[in-house]
């Protein structure tokens, strides 16, 4: 399978713009999910019948001084969640 990438090239609230600089498409719509809706209409009229074999993928851009990785402490709060600690045994006195 095919990828085609668009890239957000404006958003602001109730529009988003992006296009796949490739193939030469430019889509706008007021929400992501109607950007993709969007963005394989613009494919399939591009493209025709071959448009199945693409996945399309939406890119925003990183915001200024985020990298993109996790700091420790999130990433432990992450682990914590994803595997919860063993319970205790709680013994009887009798």
């Amino acid at each position: 399978m095919r990828e085609i990438v668009f890239e957000v090239t404006a958003e602001r609230p109730g529009h988003i713009e992006a296009r796949a600089v490739a193939q030469g498409l430019r889509v706008e719509a007021g929400s992501l999910e109607e950007l993709h809706h969007e963005a394989r209409e613009a494919l399939i009229e591009s493209s025709g019948a071959a448009h199945v074999s693409y996945r399309i993928l939406i890119q925003r851009p990183r915001s200024p001084g985020r990298s993109g990785r996790l700091s420790p402490q999130l990433r432990q709060q992450r682990a914590a969640i994803a595997r919860p600690a063993p319970q205790e045994r709680i013994s009887r006195c009798s």
